[in-house]
């Protein structure tokens, strides 16, 4: 499959890059951690920004092609560029919910070549990072459902493929002086506070529905997750009905394609409340 880079009305053809690359959703969300919940700080969506970094892995000729497009300051050294994808090329440059195909405006951030390969051979690596500075408009595509998750509106999500990562943090400190001697403040037990990160692996489809849901409309907001029984998404203590309000606590959402149709990335939660 290959994609097109406009710079300055000229296209130049190259080879879509390698399975495995990166793309971040930087949300403008800070949270904060209050003496009894947390607090998000949102400075809007229209703050937010994505990034992609990835690998070309090309013959000499194709390499030569995307080199000089990204050093000549007159195609797309320092200018912004146009990555054009024909209908369903398979590559998710800036997320899932933006979609595979259209006329992404971009700028690219840096670009690494490599040396020759011996394994393929005589072909080279580049690495290239760019951010996206505009996306063609993309509707969300009918959801597969894949498992008995909840999070949000969002249902039929795949559990994650390992354990969730809990932890927890009590509201009480001891310090101990010379002799032996005790001294404890306990806040109480509304100041203990408990997180989890879920690793997701979902379909393109539910992967797009979930990023969307949290980017457009969780962000600073409580959500209601349902996770079903004996998963223990917050751990022994909180393991309650297995259904949970929550805080998103993602500062960005960094999203693996891994295969192709296979997206990994994880969300971190704070709990609030069973339901």
């Amino acid at each position: 499959m290959s994609i097109i880079i406009n710079a300055n009305s000229v296209d130049y053809t190259i080879n879509t890059p390698l399975f495995g690359y990166e793309s971040v959703l930087y949300l403008s969300l800070i949270p904060q951690k209050l003496t009894t919940s947390w607090s998000i700080w949102d400075n809007g969506a229209v703050k937010d920004w994505r990034e992609c970094s990835c690998t070309w892995l090309m013959n000499a000729t194709l390499t030569n092609t995307l080199i000089d497009l990204m050093a000549n300051d007159t195609k797309g050294r320092g200018i912004s560029v146009t990555l054009k994808l024909g209908t369903a090329s398979g590559f998710y440059p800036f997320l899932p919910d933006h979609g595979d195909a259209g006329s992404f405006g971009v700028r690219i951030k840096s670009f690494t070549p490599k040396p020759v390969q011996e394994v393929p051979w005589l072909y080279f690596a580049t690495d290239v990072v760019m951010v996206e500075e505009s996306n063609p408009a993309y509707s969300l595509p009918a959801e597969v459902t894949e498992g008995d998750l909840q999070i949000g509106s969002i249902s039929g999500l795949l559990q994650p493929q390992v354990f969730a990562k809990s932890s927890s943090n009590h509201g009480i400190s001891t310090q101990t002086t010379r002799g032996g001697v005790n001294y404890t403040i306990d806040k109480t037990s509304n100041a203990d506070r408990f997180e989890t990160e879920l690793r997701m692996g979902h379909n393109q489809s539910k992967a797009a529905a979930l990023i969307n849901h949290l980017a457009a409309t969780v962000r600073d907001n409580q959500v209601e997750v349902y996770s079903g029984a004996n998963n223990y998404l917050f751990g022994r203590e909180k393991a309650g009905t297995a259904a949970f309000n929550c805080y998103m606590l993602n500062q960005n959402i960094k999203v693996k394609h891994s295969s192709f149709d296979l997206f990994d990335f994880s969300v971190l939660l704070g709990y609030v409340s069973d339901i």
